[in-house]
C-alpha cells in the first residue's frame, strides 16, 4: 500500500461489485428477462442487473448493493419497486464469471410483482417475459443460470 496525497492506494487490484436481479410477475406466472444491448454479452439474454456506483469523494455520493438493484431494475426495465421486497438469492464470485472483465462479485437477488408493465431501457435492447420451463431452457449471459437455479 502506498500514500497519495493522503489517500490510500492498493497495489493490487479489486473486484467489482454488480447486483442481478430475478423479476418474477405473480399474475403472469413468469420471469422477466432481457436482451443485453451492450458489450459484454452483447444480443444474449439475462436478468436485469448492473454495477453498484462507489463512493468517491466530490464525484460520487455512493449507493449500497439494495440500492444498486432498485436503480438499475428502474434504468433497465422501468419498473420501480420498494427496497425492502428485495430478497437475497445468492453472492456469485467467482474470478471467471466475467471473463471480459476484471473480476466481479455479483449479488443475486428476487423481487416479485403482479401486472408488471415493463419497457426496455438503459443498455436494453428487448425485454420478454418467460416461464419457468422457457427459462431452464434458455441460454443466459454471464452465470445467470446459476442465479435461477436457486
Amino acid at each position: 500500500m502506498t500514500v497519495d496525497n493522503e489517500k490510500f492506494v492498493y497495489d493490487f487490484p479489486r473486484p467489482s461489485l454488480a447486483a442481478t436481479i430475478c423479476i418474477y410477475d405473480t399474475s403472469k406466472k413468469k420471469f422477466l428477462i432481457i436482451k443485453r444491448g451492450e458489450n459484454p454479452q452483447k444480443g444474449k439474454w439475462g436478468f436485469t442487473g448492473g454495477f453498484m456506483e462507489c463512493y468517491y469523494p466530490g464525484k460520487s455520493k455512493g449507493e449500497n448493493i439494495k440500492q444498486a438493484a432498485i436503480r438499475e431494475i428502474k434504468e433497465e426495465t422501468s419498473l420501480s419497486f420498494n427496497i425492502n421486497d428485495l430478497r437475497l438469492i445468492d453472492i456469485r464470485s467467482d474470478p471467471h464469471r466475467d471473463p471480459e472483465r476484471i473480476h466481479v462479485v455479483d449479488v443475486g437477488f428476487f423481487i416479485q410483482g403482479s401486472h408488471l408493465k415493463a419497457s426496455p431501457g438503459d443498455d436494453v435492447e428487448k425485454i420478454k417475459w418467460v416461464t419457468k420451463e422457457e427459462l431452464n431452457k434458455a441460454s443466459l449471459a454471464f452465470d445467470h443460470k446459476e442465479i435461477w437455479k436457486k
